[in-house]
């Protein structure tokens, strides 16, 4: 199961296909009881988004970054389920971890990844079913969770993702879209430098502007964007400080967000 880095695309909520905002009961937001850094998260965005009591999934592990397989199971896996199955909420499509949740078990995979298929199978690789899709989500019809991480550098740039969020103005910008071409020569990572470039060919059909990376350089200083798909802390001449000088397109309420 490959992590893949879709920064700036998701900020606080899903957003259905469609474009139209999931509702508050179609979000199960996991908070790790240990962590306060989770706990303050979690509340923080469960209050703004006023997501159901019933829909907060709290749960009790070590917030390190690494969690064993075993405890993944245990510890995370089960109480989440048992969080859906027992309060029979059938209407959840989207999980919400926070930072002070694990990332990683392991073998390297990435928590939220294996989420995904939570009440569905097991926690081996599969292909997605939504990929390619352009209709509405929905869990029941794909048999997978769409998941995804509320963090930051720090917990006051989390909260920050959620104000932001309510603040959004419809402003339009570009995507950017960084491959590694180091990768293409990879066993099992091609495949992400094969999906940038089907996107950018998707962006271009559909006269979005882009821009398209795909040289060995590391993208940075690219400001006003609306998405960036890159290989992240996984690109091979990643640099920190170029990619603190990527943004969003400026709010008149909002500072400059860095990835």
């Amino acid at each position: 199961m490959t992590t893949r880095s879709f920064i700036l695309l998701l900020a606080a909520l899903a957003l259905a296909p469609s474009g139209a905002l999931a509702g508050a009961e179609q979000v199960l937001v996991v908070i790790n009881t240990q962590s306060e850094a989770s706990r303050t998260i979690g509340a923080y965005y469960a209050a703004k988004r006023a997501v159901p009591s019933a829909n907060i999934c709290r749960i009790s592990v070590d917030p390190a970054r690494k969690i064993a397989r075993a405890d993944y199971h245990s510890k995370i896996r089960k109480p989440v389920l048992d969080c859906i199955k027992k309060r029979k909420l059938t209407k959840v499509d989207y999980i919400l971890t926070t930072r002070g949740v694990p990332l990683m078990d392991d073998r390297g995979f990435s928590v939220d990844s294996l989420l995904t298929r939570l009440a569905f199978g097991t926690d081996t690789q599969m292909m997605n079913p939504y990929f390619g899709r352009s209709e509405r989500f929905d869990s029941g019809r794909f048999h997978m969770y769409l998941v995804t991480r509320l963090d930051g550098y720090t917990t006051a740039d989390a909260k920050a993702l959620v104000d932001r969020s309510l603040k959004a103005g419809g402003k339009r910008g570009k995507f950017l879209l960084d491959l590694d071409p180091g990768q293409d020569n990879r066993a099992g990572y091609v495949n992400l430098n094969q999906d940038i470039r089907a996107g950018v060919l998707r962006l271009m059909e559909r006269g979005i502007p882009y821009i398209f990376e795909s040289t060995s350089l590391f993208a940075g200083g690219h400001t006003g964007l609306m998405g960036y798909y890159s290989w992240g802390s996984n690109d091979m001449k990643r640099s920190s400080r170029r990619a603190r000088a990527l943004s969003l397109p400026k709010q008149r309420d909002s500072r400059r967000s860095a990835t």
